[in-house]
């Protein structure tokens, strides 16, 4: 009487009469007895001396589902103390060096994460340096943005982990090469929308969307350079996100990765504030991109 698998069994006899049809005994209620069964387990169990050390399964299993050991915790908090510092006085390097170190650690919160932590700390830079955001500028990138995202959110569904790790690497260090290499240009229209277009296919995909709005500003004064591209990190980012959630790119574990690390982009942010006027950018800007050229590599050799 059995098809295939034991949930198809119907019947079964022994010695020729028939003792279970469907699963259940026949000639006395087997129901009846698990029902009475329940109600003396219960009982016996709330009178018992016995302690829940854990939730039950569903919970636990719920709650347990993302796990960041101490370790991996106190390296990601640094690094994005760090890079939140290096971002909220230079403009640009947050995504460039937290990307490929959470690519090589857990790279799954990719890039959700990322654009989650990146919304505290661009609105921070965005409002302290409003007067100096070229709005001109900020449309035509958000527009061309725009479009890049829906891109951007094709690119991660139709990448595997391995990939993605790969993508993450090689947009790292292209970015990282043409912010070092790039020859001066002004901004203007055209460039703002390629910018843009090209930001948001990378951002929403990897994470990392900063050098190109770098290169177009390069040669602005500092505070224009940082408010800008902050205002348009901030709509992007928001965008991306939104797009993410649409395509079911959204989950708990990033979220939860996100609460743990915003403390270190609060004060990363708080520390740039107290040095952003005095800091000298050259330097530290070519710290950045180096660094940022290493990680890059490092994920794809590895």
């Amino acid at each position: 009487m059995r098809y295939g698998n034991r949930d198809q069994i119907d019947a079964v006899f022994t010695a020729g009469q028939l003792r279970l049809w469907q699963g259940w005994p026949v000639g006395w209620d087997a129901r009846a007895l698990l029902a009475e069964v329940r109600e003396v387990t219960a009982d016996a169990i709330a009178r018992a001396p016995i302690q829940r050390v854990h939730k039950p399964s569903a919970e636990h299993r719920a709650l347990g589902a993302f796990r960041m050991t101490i370790g991996l915790f106190a390296i990601l908090s640094a690094v994005t103390l760090v890079s939140s510092f290096i971002q909220g006085a230079l403009g640009i390097g947050f995504a460039l060096i937290v990307a490929p170190v959470v690519g090589i650690l857990k790279p799954d919160l990719l890039p959700v994460t990322l654009l989650l932590l990146m919304l505290p700390l661009n609105f921070h830079v965005a409002w302290r340096e409003r007067s100096a955001v070229d709005w001109s500028g900020a449309k035509w990138i958000t527009l061309g943005r725009f479009a890049g995202t829906f891109a951007g959110v094709w690119l991660l569904a139709a990448l595997s982990t391995q990939q993605l790790d790969l993508a993450v690497g090689w947009f790292t260090v292209i970015a990282a090469a043409a912010a070092l290499f790039a020859p001066p240009f002004e901004p203007g229209r055209p460039s703002a929308l390629g910018v843009g277009l090209f930001t948001g296919v990378t951002e929403t995909a990897t994470g990392i969307g900063g050098p190109p709005l770098a290169l177009l500003y390069q040669h602005a004064q500092g505070p224009i350079l940082r408010a800008t591209v902050a205002v348009c990190f901030f709509v992007g980012e928001i965008m991306s996100l939104v797009m993410l959630a649409f395509a079911g790119r959204l989950g708990a574990d990033q979220l939860l990765a996100a609460l743990y690390l915003a403390p270190a982009v609060l004060l990363g942010s708080a520390l740039s504030r107290l040095t952003h006027d005095h800091i000298r950018g050259r330097g530290l800007r070519l710290g950045v991109l180096t660094f940022a050229l290493a990680s890059g590599a490092f994920l794809i050799v590895r």
